[in-house]
């Protein structure tokens, strides 16, 4: 039986939480429509990871970390340019990770106002360069029981990097695994999924 891996964010600012996650990926929503309109990107900068996690299901790579992947051999995505809808300066990654807190918070106490408290800056947008969303197929099917969702091996196309149809969770072959931890390491985990039949 195949082995899968569900591929989330990783990261320096793990400890801190829902304000690591915004600090370290943003927010994001679909326009149109999730999986078909234009990811809409609400992050800080200049700083940005080389992969990042902005919502549930979405992948959203620099032009450099595009041009490696496309070279990598995995299969299962395309590409579409990301909107950047509003971008703020804060320089989060020159703050010490090893805090138990981020060395302040936004006023409201909300993780999502480090971005929002904050007008858009377009020098900074343009200092990100492109970004763009990694568009996953999904790849294989599903059985849910009660409240399980369980992997049918059987139905798995092949994919390096898929979604399980119907659920938003993306994941890995072995080989994609193998690939994401040597060039994307520091930025994203690996949770190998049990549920598979």
């Amino acid at each position: 039986m195949n082995n899968f891996y569900k591929m989330e964010e990783g990261g320096p600012l793990a400890e801190w939480g829902d304000y690591g996650h915004i600090l370290i990926s943003g927010t994001a929503d679909h326009q149109n429509g999730f999986r078909t309109g234009q990811l809409q990107l609400f992050r800080t900068g200049p700083f940005v990871p080389p992969v990042s996690f902005p919502g549930v299901g979405n992948i959203v790579v620099t032009s450099h970390f595009r041009k490696i992947l496309e070279n990598s051999g995995l299969t299962g995505f395309s590409f579409k340019q990301v909107a950047k809808k509003h971008i703020v300066r804060l320089e989060w990654e020159k703050w010490d990770p090893r805090t138990e807190n981020p060395p302040f918070f936004p006023v409201s106490g909300e993780p999502e106002d480090y971005i929002d408290e904050q007008p858009h800056d377009p020098q900074i947008a343009e200092q990100l360069g492109d970004l763009w969303e990694i568009c996953v197929d999904e790849g294989i099917d599903v059985k849910r029981e009660m409240d399980e969702i369980y992997l049918l091996s059987k139905t798995w196309n092949g994919n390096d990097i898929f979604f399980a149809k119907s659920t938003l969770k993306i994941y890995l072959s072995e080989k994609g695994k193998n690939w994401f931890e040597r060039n994307a390491s520091g930025w994203v985990c690996f949770t190998l999924e049990e549920k598979v039949i």
